[in-house]
C-alpha cells in the first residue's frame, strides 16, 4: 500500500484506491455516487461504518484523479461484460424459458388441489 495526499486513502498493490482501515475500495463509493447521485450524507447512510471525513476524502480523491479513476471503472465494466459473455448459456436459458412456460400453462389447465387434510373438528364439552 502506498499513501496518497488524501487522508484515509491508500493505493493497494493493484493500483486501486482504498480506505484501508475499512477494507473498502474508493471506486465502490464512486460507482454509487455516479449511479444513484448520492451525496456524502446519502453514502454515509449506506455505509455507516465510514465517517463523513472518509467519504469526502474518497470523493475528493476521485475528483482529483478523475481520468485515472474513470479508466479503472471502464476496465472493470469491460471485465464484467467479458465474464457475463463467458457465463451466459443460451441453450440453458431457452430450456428454462420453455420449462417455465410449460409449467405456467399446466397450472392454468389444472385446478389447484390442496394436499392438506381438512381440520378435525374439536368436540364441544
Amino acid at each position: 500500500m502506498s499513501a496518497t495526499a488524501w487522508p484515509f486513502i491508500d493505493v493497494d498493490e493493484a493500483g486501486s484506491p482504498t480506505i484501508p482501515t475499512k477494507g473498502l475500495k474508493v471506486l465502490q463509493l464512486v460507482r454509487e455516487h455516479l449511479a444513484y447521485g448520492w451525496d456524502a450524507e446519502q453514502l454515509r447512510r449506506q455505509h455507516p461504518q465510514l465517517s463523513l471525513s472518509e467519504i469526502h476524502a474518497a470523493l475528493g480523491y476521485y475528483h482529483e484523479n478523475r481520468a485515472e479513476c474513470d479508466e479503472m471503472l471502464h476496465r472493470d465494466d469491460q471485465r464484467l461484460e467479458t465474464l457475463k459473455d463467458q457465463l451466459v448459456n443460451p441453450a440453458l436459458q431457452e430450456r428454462l424459458r420453455r420449462g417455465s412456460v410449460a409449467r405456467a400453462g399446466a397450472s392454468l389447465r389444472s385446478p389447484m388441489v390442496s394436499t392438506k387434510a381438512a381440520p378435525t373438528p374439536v368436540p364441544s364439552r
